[in-house]
């Protein structure tokens, strides 16, 4: 991607930075301007300016996702901050493996679908999903992904933890939306799964990946794996 490429060899700490004030009062950059973090935040800073100028938007909707993803790497339950030069790498690391997932996606789609494909996304509980308008004609879904919260672990979506625990509304921000629905929206409602096992059963697990630092000081527990769900409709009798 070669905006990242630019973006690696022109960001500089010392060059101006235009400021997101609405962002700023709002709140959402909280806890970014500490000691620790600011150099970080500085640099994203630059690298959203340079990402408002793409056009069409979605190029620009696409450099944003780059960000969050690499701000989030950099930020997010970081025992140990990077650099900015580290920055700047991921962020290259990060636009290429996007933007070739972003082709592959596309060129599955024209692959497997007849003309324009149809997506329809429900923003609601679970909860008599089944019964919802969109399946009135006896449509379902193809596929159903789901994320977790883990197993007696608090998962905390809509906030990056910085500095420590402080909660922070940075991707807000770095993805230019506001922050309206809060934890119980985009966390299941901060409900928790009842404790699993891990003995073999045929099912497939993993170690949780990119755990918060403080997690891994407790070792393995029951919220440190996660179990791969496959949802089948079931038929009437």
């Amino acid at each position: 991607m070669l905006w990242a490429e630019a973006v690696k060899e022109d960001l500089q700490l010392a060059a101006p930075v235009q400021r997101d004030h609405f962002y700023e009062e709002a709140g959402y950059t909280r806890h970014l301007d500490s000691a620790a973090n600011w150099r970080l935040k500085r640099a994203i800073e630059q690298t959203l300016a340079t990402a408002r100028t793409l056009r069409p938007r979605r190029l620009e909707a696409l450099a944003r996702c780059v960000v969050l993803r690499t701000s989030q790497w950099a930020l997010n339950g970081r025992k140990k901050l990077p650099t900015v030069n580290e920055f700047r790498d991921m962020l290259v690391i990060d636009a290429a493996a996007m933007t070739s997932g972003a082709r592959e996606l596309r060129e599955a789609v024209r692959r497997s679908c007849h003309g324009e494909p149809r997506i329809q996304c429900l923003n609601r509980s679970t909860t008599g999903l089944e019964r919802d308008s969109v399946f009135a004609e006896g449509r379902r879904p193809r596929l159903v992904v789901t994320s977790p919260p883990y197993p007696g672990v608090h998962v905390l979506y809509h906030r990056w933890q910085v500095d420590g625990r402080k909660e922070t509304p940075a991707p807000f921000w770095i993805a230019n939306r506001l922050d309206g629905d809060g934890a119980d929206d985009v966390g299941m409602a901060e409900r928790l799964l009842p404790t699993g096992t891990n003995a073999p059963d045929g099912r497939l697990w993993r170690t949780v990946p990119n755990r918060r630092w403080y997690a891994d000081q407790r070792g393995e527990t029951n919220g440190s794996q996660e179990v791969v769900l496959f949802h089948q409709r079931r038929l009437a009798l």
